[in-house]
């Protein structure tokens, strides 16, 4: 092999050298637990703004749907209040009709 071609592969390999420690050393920064945790922060920011965007804009083309689902959530979370009410008002219409 003669010396330019030597020399030649010589600057080639420490080039690519430099290139991989480059890369390790950005590998390195990637996982990182501190760079972790803000990219999985930024990544939950993102999908959350989306996800509002998204629920906004089914809100405004379907308002009727949005109602509904209120309305049974909120038949959901007082439905045992509700059966007492409903028994109450039953057994006072059993009551009065007895004492007729």
């Amino acid at each position: 092999m003669s010396e330019d071609k030597l020399a030649a592969a010589q600057k080639d390999a420490k080039a690519a050298r430099a290139r991989l420690q480059g890369t390790f050393e950005e590998l390195q920064a990637r996982v990182e637990p501190s760079q972790l945790l803000d990219d999985a922060v930024s990544e939950v920011k993102e999908r959350s703004t989306a996800l509002a965007r998204s629920a906004r804009e089914v809100a405004r083309d379907r308002p009727g749907v949005i109602a509904a689902a209120a309305g049974a959530a909120a038949l959901l979370i007082a439905h045992r209040p509700i059966l007492r009410l409903i028994r109450r008002m039953r057994g006072a219409k059993e009551t009065s009709a007895a004492d007729r």
